[in-house]
């Protein structure tokens, strides 16, 4: 029903409707242009964000699972997350797994490892429950203990091994671990008695470590046999007091000089040295104490202590620093020292008798020859006093060989004497050609009866020893008599002998005696200076061993080379005086 009606013209419409649509049209391009604008903003955010989270993911890739991991720099990481993230899913879980496997490898080798150090330890090893019951029983605890596993196994260990009077004080450890704050801190030791299958009983020592095996608490219990060490203890112990108990001194000095050490017995030592234990020796002797420490050699020593002699042996223990002093009391040994040189001496001398009395047709012939000189001489001078005769000339000749003669028989008798006589020995600086002429003098009259000539082949130039004169004499005097002896068994056609000093070098010098005899068979050679041993039918066999002993107290040596058939050669060799000088000054620093 038309009540009311509008007439408009239809342009007017058309334009009016073209003007709305085409507000709406921009006001819509307004918003989608908004609307844009707000999602990419949004996304270029979320893109941003994404980036920072995938760059830090991948740092943690190659910090953390040690692989490197692509990190997107120029494309939108929005279209190449779904991809990334794959790869990264795939990434940790290759990891995952390589880890996984090679926890189980470690873990094995740990389990293989406990094994090993279960089965091979050389001490018993047993682990128990907190109740005390056997869950592992290593195989040193079966030989040991003599238990098998299966036989320790779910028993309780402080009945199966602890000896009782020691069961309570191991199961007190035991609940003091319990209570313990510190549980994986806690270890407890102490020693007991340990009760074998046998009934036997042995000394261990028993050290308990708790451990955590997730909510479970059991307890390794170690086991060591102390039996050895307990023994070298006592040993230590026995020595220890052996030190104490030794009659000789014993001291343990520190390189400073301080006594830190010295037994009963070294009392007299710290008597002499005017010190006490804790204080420190004498500068001198603290000086060689020093000195022995230094060069790490043993030293020797000797002092007299209220009429006692202590022989000292230093021994350095470098490591240590300190040096250890052994004394021994060789009073007693140095009186029988004494005494067997006395007796040696008495030796000699009867010796030296032996050869007067065996020589005394000689030495009354050689005491004849001057006696009758003087005879001669004084008879002549008394018939021309007698006569009237009296030339002054003449007679002062006269006097003058009587005086010669009488001097000469002087001198065979003062050599004589000091030969025979007993004294003590006395050393002096003499000339070895001196000494063989003078022996050779005593036998002179012996060989040219013997038809032995003697020939001197002696040295152009003096060799000077420093001997004891008669004791050298005795010595040349025995081989030349020895020699002798040996010439009267080949015919005198063939009888040499032969006595020549040579020097040798510039400390020593060498006298020998060669012989033309028979020599010595090989098998006897070796026995020739054994004391009474003898190859004359009358002898008593110690001729050469004096010699021997005489010619060693002078620091020299002795020896004999034999040709069977052609002779004998009988060799000393003596120190020069000063090279003699050397070996005593030598000798007085050792004492």
């Amino acid at each position: 029903n038309v009540q009311y009606a509008t007439f408009m013209p239809r342009a007017s419409v058309e334009a009016t409707e073209k003007r709305i649509l085409n507000m709406e049209r921009r006001q819509r391009l307004v918003a989608a242009m908004a609307f844009i604008a707000i999602f990419t903003l949004v996304i270029f955010l979320v893109s941003l964000r994404l980036h920072r989270i995938m760059q830090r993911i991948s740092e943690f890739s190659q910090s953390v699972l040690r692989q490197a991991h692509p990190v997107i720099q120029d494309a939108n990481p929005l279209f190449l997350l779904d991809e990334w993230i794959r790869q990264f899913i795939h990434l940790v879980l290759e990891k995952r797994d390589e880890m996984q496997v090679r926890y189980e490898a470690e873990i094995r080798e740990t389990a293989a490892l406990t094994t090993a150090i279960m089965e091979t330890s050389p001490d018993p090893i047993i682990t128990i429950e907190s109740t005390g019951g056997i869950i592992e029983f290593n195989p040193t605890a079966e030989q040991v203990l003599g238990y098998t596993r299966e036989e320790a196994i779910k028993r309780k260990l402080a009945f199966l091994v602890v000896d009782e009077a020691d069961r309570n004080r191991f199961l007190t450890l035991l609940d003091e671990c319990l209570v313990d704050d510190q549980l994986e801190d806690c270890e407890k030791r102490t020693g007991i008695v340990a009760v074998k299958a046998d009934g036997s009983r042995i000394p261990m020592d028993v050290a308990i470590k708790p451990i955590l095996l997730g909510a479970r608490l059991v307890f390794t219990v170690y086991l060591h046999d102390v039996t050895a060490r307990q023994r070298t203890e006592r040993e230590v112990l026995s020595l220890a007091k052996l030190a104490s108990e030794s009659p000789n001194p014993v001291l343990r000095v520190t390189g400073r000089g301080v006594i830190i050490y010295a037994n009963a017995a070294s009392d007299p030592l710290l008597a002499y040295w005017g010190c006490s234990r804790a204080q420190t020796l004498p500068l001198y002797w603290n000086r060689r104490v020093s000195d022995s420490l230094e060069q790490g050699r043993q030293e020797e020593a000797e002092l007299i202590s209220d009429g006692r002699i202590y022989s000292l042996l230093l021994v350095p223990i470098v490591e240590l620093d300190y040096v250890n002093i052994y004394g021994r009391d060789i009073t007693e040994v140095r009186k029988a020292e004494q005494q067997a040189r006395q007796h040696q001496v008495e030796l000699v001398h009867v010796c030296r008798l032996s050869t007067m009395g065996e020589m005394s047709t000689g030495l009354a012939h050689e005491l004849n020859q001057p006696l009758s000189a003087i005879v001669n001489f004084a008879s002549g001078c008394m018939r021309r006093l007698r006569s009237g005769q009296i030339q002054e000339k003449a007679l002062i000749d006269a006097m003058d060989q009587i005086s010669t003669q009488a001097e000469r028989a002087g001198e065979i008798i003062r050599r004589l004497r000091g030969l025979v006589s007993k004294q003590p020995p006395v050393r002096s600086n003499v000339d070895l050609n001196d000494i063989v002429e003078e022996v050779c003098s005593f036998v002179e009259f012996e060989a040219r009866k013997l038809g032995i000539a003697i020939r001197l082949e002696l040295s152009r130039k003096g060799l000077p020893v420093r001997v004891d004169y008669v004791q050298i004499e005795q010595v040349l005097l025995n081989l030349l008599r020895n020699a002798m002896d040996a010439l009267q068994e080949v015919p005198e056609q063939r009888r040499r002998l032969v006595v020549y000093t040579v020097a040798e070098g510039a400390k020593e010098v060498r006298v020998s005696v060669r012989d033309s005899g028979e020599g010595i068979a090989p098998e006897l050679m070796d026995q020739l200076f054994d004391p009474f041993f003898t190859t004359k039918a009358g002898g008593m066999g110690m001729g050469l061993p004096i010699s021997q002993t005489i010619i060693k107290d002078h620091s020299g040596k002795i020896w004999a080379t034999s040709d069977p058939g052609a002779g004998t050669l009988f060799s000393i060799v003596l120190p020069t005086h000063i090279g003699f000088a050397n070996a005593e000054k030598r000798s007085g620093i050792n004492q």
